[in-house]
């Protein structure tokens, strides 16, 4: 599913805050966004609802695209961060 699909579904499903835009998913299916109104990242789980779990659902990642961006780690790296 295209990332324009996906936000059109968590949208109509009532699953994405306000304001927020989905700009990657991780492989577990849940997704990676930008917030409108502060430009920080936020990580959003799928199996949480925003309405009753909103502290499960979203969790704030980084400050910015810039931060998260340099906070990335090769496939081959990760091991050391777990």
């Amino acid at each position: 599913m295209s990332l324009e699909n996906s936000y059109c579904v968590l949208r109509d499903k009532n699953m994405l805050p306000d304001s927020f835009v989905p700009f990657a998913m991780d492989l577990g299916g849940n997704y990676f966004c930008v917030g409108g109104k502060d430009e920080k990242i936020y990580w959003l789980s799928h199996e949480h609802s925003i309405e009753d779990e909103f502290d499960k659902a979203v969790t704030m990642i980084s400050n910015g695209i810039k931060a998260f961006v340099s906070e990335l780690v090769s496939e081959e790296d990760v091991e050391d961060y777990l």
